[in-house]
């Protein structure tokens, strides 16, 4: 098991006690495209999802709230 694979694993688990580097280094991993944001927010998209499906991620001060988190583990959970 990989130090990537032991990350999403306590990602998954506790999506709240996960900083934002490494939850983008793990949605990047996981084929997930970095689409150009506006301002503090960041966007990603997986070529497996819908058309408007789109994960948003408002970042500052290198942090973003725990439910955009959460929202970030439940996508990587339906495409692992």
């Amino acid at each position: 098991m990989t130090k990537q694979d032991k990350q999403l694993d306590k990602f998954l688990d506790n999506p709240n006690g996960t900083r934002y580097a490494i939850i983008e280094k793990l949605l990047i991993s996981n084929n997930f495209e970095k689409v150009s944001g506006k301002g503090s927010h960041q966007i990603f998209k997986h070529p497996s999802m819908g058309a408007l499906d789109y994960l948003t991620m408002p970042v500052h001060n290198n942090e973003c709230k725990n439910l955009y988190k959460r929202k970030a583990a439940r996508f990587l959970s339906e495409i692992i």
